[in-house]
C-alpha cells in the first residue's frame, strides 16, 4: 500500500500564515520599542540624581574653602588681638570672630545623612559665652530640617528655630515626607503652615510610595507662602504620581517664586499665570505643546528652563513656535523635546544649549536652526551634548550642525562611551569639518569613558584643528583651553584619560586640565 503526498497548501493559506508572523515580529519590534523609550527616561533620570551628587560634591568644595579661608582670617584676627587682651582669661575669644566663625560654619552644605544637631544648636550648648552669640545671630538659625524618619522632638525644634530666626525668610529641607496619610505625622498642619509661610527656600523629598494626592502633603502647597523664591522637588519616580487624579492646583499664593524645579509632577498641578516672576524652571515629566505657549505667556521673566519630551498638541494643528525673550539657557533632556515649540527669532538671547546626542535631537535641532531666517543661529555660544549609548546612530550628528553656529565658543561633551568619543572624533577630523565651529575656544570632556583609540583620536584632532587655524586664520581659531573631567573607582584607570599624555596635550592647546575625582 503506497503513501501518497500530502496535498501542497493553498496560496491564500501561505499567505495567512505569512500575515500572522509579520505580527507577530510587529509586535516584538513594538514591545522592544517601548522597552527602550523606559530605558531611556530612566537613564534621563539617573542623569538628573548624578548631576544632584556633582553639584553638591561641588558646593561642599566650596564650603570648605571658605571655611579655611575663614580660619585663616580668624587666626590673625586672634594674634592681632592677642597682646591687647593681656589681662583676659585667654581661651575666651572675641565675639566678632565667634560671629566669624558661626557664619562660615553654619554654610557648609547638608549632607544627606545629617542629622537635626545643626551647628547653631551645638554652638549654642557650648558655654555661656557662645551661647550669647549664637542667640544674637538669628542669620545661623534659618536653616530647617525636618526628616519624617525621626519626628521625636519635631514640634519643639521647629519652634525654636521659628523664635531664632526671628522674622528672617527660612531654608527649609523636607526628607522622607509620607507620599500618603501625612496627618499621622507628629507635626501639625497648623505648625506646617507656620513654617511655609515663612520659607523662602524649600527642598522637597518624598518617601518612594505612590502619592495619594488627598492625604500627602501636597495640598498644604495651596497656602500663603509670600517669602518662597525657590522650590525643589527631589527626584520622584514616574510612577509614583502617574496616578494621581488632577484638578488641584498648587503655589498659587506663591508671587515671589523665582525658581521651581517639578521633577515628575504634572504641569496641570499649576496655574502658570499666577507665577510671574519664574525665572528658573525645571521639570521631568511630559508636557503639552500647549503647555510650551502657556509658559512663555505667563513667564516673561524666565532664563532658564529645563524640560523633556513635549507631547503633540491636541486636535489638528499647533501655534506655530513660542517666544521666550529672556531665555538664556535650555536644557533638553528627552528626544522629541522643546525645540520643535522654538525658532531663533523667539530666543534671540539663548546663549547656552543642552542636548541629547541622538539623531532625533539633533535633526530637531537642526529644523529649529532651519526656522532662523539667515539658516544660522548666531546667539549661541555653548553647546552640551549628553552621551546616549544605545541610541547612537553610527553617522555624523554633529558637524551638520557645527556649520549653523558661528558665535559658538564653548563644547562639552558628557558621559560620552569610548565608541561615541571614538565616532565623534572620526567625523570631526574630516579636513572640511576641521574649521567647525570658527570661533570653538573650549572643548570639555565631562565624565567620558577613554581608550587608546579614542585617546589617540582627541590627540590626531587637536593637532589637526590647530594647524588648521594656524594655516588658514581667518576661517578659525586654534583652541584655547581643553578640560577633562573624570570621576573613576579604583580599577577604572583603563577607562579614564591617561596622566602622561597631559603633556602632550600642553604641547597642543595653551590651557589644559585633567582632574580626576576618586570613589572609595
Amino acid at each position: 500500500m503506497s503513501l501518497s503526498n500530502p496535498p501542497a497548501p493553498s496560496v491564500p493559506a501561505l499567505l495567512d500564515a505569512q500575515n500572522i508572523v509579520i505580527s507577530q515580529l510587529e509586535a516584538q519590534v513594538s514591545a522592544a520599542d517601548a522597552v527602550v523609550a523606559v530605558a531611556h527616561e530612566k537613564m534621563v533620570a539617573a542623569v538628573s540624581e548624578h548631576e544632584l551628587a556633582v553639584d553638591a560634591a561641588r558646593r561642599a568644595r566650596d564650603a570648605l574653602a571658605s571655611i579655611k579661608g575663614t580660619f585663616a582670617r580668624v587666626g590673625a584676627l586672634s594674634n592681632s588681638l592677642l597682646a591687647a587682651s593681656a589681662g583676659r582669661p585667654p581661651r575666651v575669644l572675641n565675639p566678632d570672630v565667634l560671629a566669624e566663625i558661626f557664619t562660615a560654619w553654619n554654610a557648609l552644605p547638608l549632607m544627606q545623612g545629617s542629622t537635626r544637631l545643626a551647628p547653631p544648636f551645638v554652638a549654642a550648648s557650648v558655654s555661656r559665652q557662645w551661647r550669647s552669640v549664637a542667640l544674637a545671630m538669628p542669620s545661623i538659625w534659618c536653616r530647617l530640617v525636618i526628616n519624617w524618619a525621626n519626628l521625636y522632638g519635631a514640634e519643639e525644634y521647629i519652634g525654636l528655630v521659628l523664635d531664632r530666626s526671628r522674622d528672617r525668610p527660612l531654608d527649609v529641607h523636607l526628607r522622607n515626607v509620607p507620599a500618603a496619610a501625612i496627618s499621622q505625622a507628629s507635626i501639625s498642619d497648623r505648625r506646617s503652615v507656620q513654617v511655609l509661610a515663612r520659607t523662602g527656600s524649600l527642598t522637597l523629598g518624598f518617601t518612594a510610595d505612590t502619592i495619594d494626592l488627598d492625604t500627602s502633603f501636597l495640598p498644604l502647597l495651596q497656602c500663603a507662602m509670600p517669602v518662597l523664591e525657590s522650590l525643589t522637588f527631589l527626584p520622584i519616580h514616574a510612577d509614583h504620581v502617574a496616578d494621581i487624579h488632577l484638578g488641584i492646583r498648587i503655589l498659587t499664593l506663591c508671587s515671589n517664586l523665582r525658581v521651581l524645579a517639578l521633577s515628575e509632577l504634572f504641569m496641570d498641578f499649576l496655574s502658570p499665570h499666577t507665577l510671574p516672576n519664574i525665572e528658573k524652571f525645571s521639570i521631568t515629566a511630559p508636557v503639552m505643546d500647549e503647555d510650551m505657549h502657556v509658559i512663555a505667556r505667563a513667564w516673561p521673566k524666565l532664563q532658564e528652563l529645563s524640560i523633556g519630551r513635549v507631547l503633540p498638541p491636541h486636535g489638528a494643528s499647533a501655534a506655530l513656535t513660542a517666544d521666550f525673550g529672556n531665555l538664556r539657557t535650555l536644557h533638553c533632556t528627552a528626544t522629541f523635546g522643546p525645540l520643535k515649540c522654538m525658532c531663533p527669532q523667539g530666543v534671540p538671547v539663548l546663549r547656552d544649549v543642552t542636548l541629547l546626542y541622538c539623531a532625533d535631537t539633533l535633526r530637531q535641532f537642526e529644523q529649529f536652526i532651519g526656522r532662523s531666517m539667515t539658516a544660522e543661529f548666531s546667539s549661541l555660544e555653548s553647546i552640551t551634548l549628553i552621551g546616549t549609548e544605545g541610541l547612537i546612530e553610527y553617522q555624523d550628528l554633529w558637524t551638520s550642525v557645527a556649520a549653523a553656529l558661528p558665535k559658538l565658543s564653548t563644547l562639552e561633551l558628557r558621559m560620552f562611551s569610548t565608541r561615541s568619543l571614538q565616532l565623534f572624533f572620526e567625523y570631526w577630523s574630516v579636513r572640511r569639518h576641521l574649521s567647525l565651529p570658527p570661533k570653538l575656544h573650549t572643548l570639555h570632556l565631562n565624565r567620558c569613558t577613554f581608550d587608546e583609540t579614542s585617546t589617540r583620536m582627541l590627540v590626531e584632532w587637536l593637532a589637526a584643528r590647530q594647524e588648521t587655524a594656524a594655516a588658514v586664520p581667518q576661517n578659525a581659531r586654534p583652541l584655547g583651553e581643553i578640560r577633562i573631567s573624570q570621576y573613576a573607582w579604583p580599577g577604572d584607570e583603563d577607562c579614564i584619560f591617561p596622566e602622561w599624555m597631559v603633556h602632550r596635550l600642553e604641547q597642543l592647546v595653551r590651557h589644559v586640565e585633567v582632574s580626576t575625582v576618586w570613589g572609595f
